[in-house]
């Protein structure tokens, strides 16, 4: 390996975002997530149904991390989420808007990230505290949707409910169920 190549799979890795993405129905998960084959994407488990992927935008499309990349630029799995994060903070610092639409709330922030930004802590615990007085409940059914309302109204749960049907053919699908904020966790409501 040549010393440019280190470098610039280490500037690559560095322009990671931590991205939202839905496990494959059927999949053997576990080994996706172990996978330490050089194409294969860095993943890391996040419910039985979503995982978190890392991208690097390069305009016109979105690129994914694969083992090979961090194992070039001599960075961990857990090095490249810390990154990734950071670089969907710095994103949703630059871009992210909340407008309220009857009970909920809905994030916008560009078309790609919106589902990820669930996996930024501060926003939760921090900008949005005020939305809500009970706790939050969250729908993401696709990369670009995602939408929150105070847990405890049955008005505002029942206009996520909507969003979801709303999203069933939607392009880049994440998930058809609510999530619930537990401390730093979002887990699935029960069925």
């Amino acid at each position: 390996m040549h010393k440019d190549e280190i470098v610039t799979n280490t500037a690559f890795c560095g322009r990671a975002i931590a991205y939202l993405k839905a496990v494959v129905p059927g999949s053997n998960a576990t080994l996706s997530f172990n996978s330490q084959e050089p194409d294969s994407p860095v993943l890391k488990p996040l419910t039985p149904e979503l995982c978190v992927a890392y991208v690097v935008d390069e305009g016109d499309r979105l690129v994914y991390v694969q083992q090979r990349h961090l194992r070039d630029a001599g960075m961990s799995a857990a090095d490249l989420h810390l990154v990734g994060k950071e670089n969907l903070q710095r994103l949703a610092n630059e871009q992210l808007e909340v407008v309220q639409y009857g009970e909920i709330f809905a994030v916008l922030m560009g078309g790609c990230f919106e589902a990820s930004s669930i996996l930024l802590d501060d926003l939760w615990d921090l900008t949005l505290a005020d939305c809500v007085k009970s706790g939050f409940a969250a729908v993401l059914p696709a990369r670009d949707v995602l939408a929150f309302c105070d847990i405890q109204s049955k008005a505002g749960l029942g206009q996520l409910r909507q969003v979801l049907a709303d999203g069933l053919n939607c392009d880049h699908p994440l998930s058809q169920r609510i999530f619930e904020r537990r401390g730093t966790d979002w887990l699935p409501q029960e069925a």
